[in-house]
């Protein structure tokens, strides 16, 4: 989906590098998508620390957020089938603006790497020229 006149039809649309990520990811055949998932994975793992902290608003009490999480059982999103993928991006939203800024900075090698023609790339570099 592209941003909207007025807004983002969803919230990391903000973050142009996982939008085309997780965008991209929805063309892909399983072992493709999970090999993106560790890509994307290995950057959320260097952040852990902000996870942690997310945790704690998003989660009463101690509880941990990711032992909480319960996966979508409809499973309409490609990376909604592997679990630590989905609690980062669940808690993702849960970060203050300037992480996820700088988290979404450190996708940009693994973008650089999507292939041109694909249809999210060109279609975001339209909507954001």
């Amino acid at each position: 989906m592209l941003p909207h006149k007025h807004g983002y039809s969803r919230w990391y649309e903000k973050y142009p590098n996982l939008y085309q990520l997780l965008e991209y990811g929805e063309t892909l055949g399983q072992d493709a998508q999970q090999t993106l998932a560790q890509d994307i994975l290995k950057v959320l793992d260097k952040n852990q620390p902000f996870f942690e902290k997310a945790a704690k608003l998003k989660s009463a009490g101690n509880r941990n957020v990711f032992g909480h999480l319960k996966l979508s059982m409809t499973k309409r999103r490609w990376y909604d089938n592997i679990p630590k993928l989905h609690a980062y991006i669940d808690t993702l939203l849960f970060l203050p603006d300037e992480v996820l800024t700088r988290i979404d900075e450190q996708f940009q090698p693994s973008v650089e790497t999507l292939p041109r023609h694909s249809r999210y790339a060109l279609a975001y570099a339209l909507v954001t020229r």
